[in-house]
């Protein structure tokens, strides 16, 4: 399935309540083009743009719809955490079934994560608190995979490509923890990452 035709499917519960399909905004077209057209996608939105849905939505279908993919929703704070894995649930729950990937049963409830049957997997973690942020590295172990993606001094609503990855250490080995090394320079920034791994047999 198409990704734009995918997340217009899904359904979220809107700021005032109530409850329907995502309508897609232009600004949220064109961030969801950029994630289709590069690797890595870095966005400095403004508050209420909804990208943030955008990606946990866009997400899900790609962990669902693709045998093996994990992908990890990284939340700054614990509460953040929960809503990003409200919102992926619910839209998991209300799913037709006729387009809908069986999950594995068995898995605690309580966890904030859903493995499909083919071995896909969606989960939503929780990166750091404090202060605010303004840069973030993805890590292999020690080293770096990504360059040093800043979103300190961009405009609301750029979106930033980062366009170094190093593909020494793109391969995450069975063992070897993914990080991310954030850097706190204060302000009035507020992110979400979203990292997705492909398993390779």
């Amino acid at each position: 399935m198409q990704r734009d035709r995918f997340v217009q499917i899904c359904r979220i519960v809107r700021e005032n309540e109530t409850i329907g399909c995502l309508e897609i905004t232009p600004n949220q077209r064109l961030v969801l083009q950029a994630c289709m057209d590069h690797r890595w996608v870095m966005v400095k939105k403004y508050r209420q743009a909804k990208i943030t849905t955008l990606m946990i939505l866009d997400l899900l279908g790609q962990c669902m719809y693709s045998p093996g993919v994990q992908g990890v929703l990284i939340a700054e704070k614990y509460d953040t955490a929960e809503t990003a894995w409200g919102c992926a649930r619910y839209a998991y729950d209300y799913l037709p079934d006729a387009i809908k990937i069986p999950s594995r049963s068995g898995r605690d409830p309580a966890k904030r994560e859903l493995e499909f049957t083919h071995g896909g997997r969606i989960k939503a973690i929780t990166a750091a608190t404090g202060a605010f942020t303004n840069t973030v590295v993805l890590k292999n172990g020690a080293n770096a995979v990504s360059s040093v993606m800043s979103f300190a001094t961009q405009p609301r609503g750029t979106v930033v490509n980062t366009t170094l990855v190093d593909d020494t250490y793109s391969t995450f080995n069975a063992g070897v923890s993914a990080t991310l090394t954030v850097t706190k320079l204060g302000g009035n920034a507020e992110f979400a990452v979203v990292v997705t791994l492909v398993r390779v047999a």
